[in-house]
């Protein structure tokens, strides 16, 4: 029995101290990869700003009738008339272009003057009308000789964002121009003679979906200079027109005196309100 007890001692003990093999983890081999090929460098596309495909679009609406020259003694009135016929559908085209929709008036009338060489003056509404005058859009010769007054040299018209567009006339120059509530009040000078101009006040208003100017007051100063006035919201307007005077002393000296009058609007009409003599002014620059 001792000896059976001690065999399976001896047994165990060997087994104890047989070193245990340890199998490895299964592992998957791997495969080298190649490498990588380099992307083709991508040449970066010029873009053209869309102000600048809006002003070639001007000038090639533009181009069927370059401009004319102006020069005193060239009677070519026909050719002007071919070159004006031009302007309002260019400058509609622009305003309702769908690319322009997002653009200010005055990225518009910087993209025109591009396009066509000549400024804009765009007065703004409530809407998405614009009252837009083309300075420069005719030749201003002389009609005839002496005093007689020059060809109108500026267009006014109204367009808007869809596509309309209203010839409103032409004038020597338009001075300054407001919106009021519904219609836009302007001051012009209709026609310029010798050294003096006929000046009127327009309403620019909206009858039946069409815009048409009616003459609020009309006025003629023997000399341009100083310019009329017109106040911020049309309201009110001072004029150097000694036939419109009002309210001044009757023992005058001065055989031509100058004469500043105020006119403000009142019931519908303007109407001289007060008038003073002034000294002999420094004339302003004229536009």
């Amino acid at each position: 029995m001792k000896k059976s007890i001690c065999a399976l001692f001896l047994v165990l003990l060997v087994s104890s101290c047989t070193p245990v093999t340890v199998v490895p983890p299964l592992t998957t081999p791997t495969r080298s990869s190649p490498a990588a090929t380099p992307l083709p460098a991508v040449t970066a596309v010029p873009t053209v700003a869309v102000e600048n495909l809006l002003a070639q679009q001007v000038g090639r609406d533009l181009s069927a009738f370059p401009r004319p020259v102006c020069d005193a003694g060239i009677h070519n009135e026909k050719d002007w008339a071919s070159y004006g016929q031009l302007l309002a559908p260019a400058l509609s085209k622009l305003f309702s272009d769908s690319r322009s929709q997002a653009l200010s008036s005055q990225a518009l009338v910087g993209i025109f003057k591009q396009g066509s060489g000549l400024s804009l003056d765009a007065a703004e509404s409530i809407s998405d009308a614009f009252l837009v005058t083309i300075v420069k859009a005719n030749c201003n010769n002389r009609i005839g000789g002496g005093s007689s007054p020059a060809a109108p040299r500026d267009t006014v018209l109204v367009v808007n964002r869809h596509g309309g567009v209203w010839q409103i006339g032409q004038v020597a120059n338009v001075l300054n121009a407001a919106w009021a509530a519904d219609h836009w009040v302007a001051l012009v000078t209709a026609t310029d003679f010798g050294g003096g101009s006929n000046f009127e006040v327009w309403n620019v208003v909206q009858s039946s979906g069409h815009w048409k100017s009616e003459s609020k007051l009309q006025f003629v100063q023997t000399a341009s200079l100083p310019l009329p006035r017109m106040s911020a919201d049309g309201a009110a307007l001072t004029l150097y027109a000694p036939p419109a005077a009002c309210n001044l002393p009757k023992n005058i000296l001065d055989p031509n005196p100058w004469i500043e009058s105020d006119y403000k609007l009142q019931g519908g009409q303007y109407q001289c309100v007060t008038s003073r003599l002034i000294p002999t002014p420094i004339p302003t620059r004229s536009p």
